[in-house]
This record gives C-alpha cells, sequence and structure tokens, in this order.
C-alpha cells in the first residue's frame, strides 16, 4: 500500500514539475528547447534518486 501511495506521489510531482515548467517558458526568461526540458529531468531524477536512497 505505502509502495503505491509513493509511486502515486512521484506521478504528482512530475506531473506539477511539467506544469510549472511550461508555465515558466510562458512567462520567465527561460529558454524555450528540449534541451531545457531534458536538464530539468535529469535533475528530477537525480534529485529522485537521492532522496529515495536517503
Amino acid at each position: 500500500m505505502s509502495r503505491g501511495l509513493f509511486h502515486l506521489a512521484t506521478y504528482v510531482f512530475t506531473v506539477i514539475g511539467v506544469v510549472l515548467l511550461s508555465q515558466a517558458w510562458r512567462f520567465h526568461p527561460v529558454p524555450n528547447s528540449g534541451r531545457t526540458l531534458l536538464g530539468a529531468v535529469i535533475m528530477g531524477w537525480g534529485v529522485f534518486n537521492l532522496v529515495e536512497d536517503w
């Protein structure tokens, strides 16, 4: 049960992150490119792995 809730939370945070990134692209001087998205995804995976192993 707790493992399922953990995975649900990670999906929710992923969706929130994509929404925040798309808002940043529209309203802030964040470069609108695939490289920005890829960098954000890699950074998110890294933070996730650090938190999960901690």
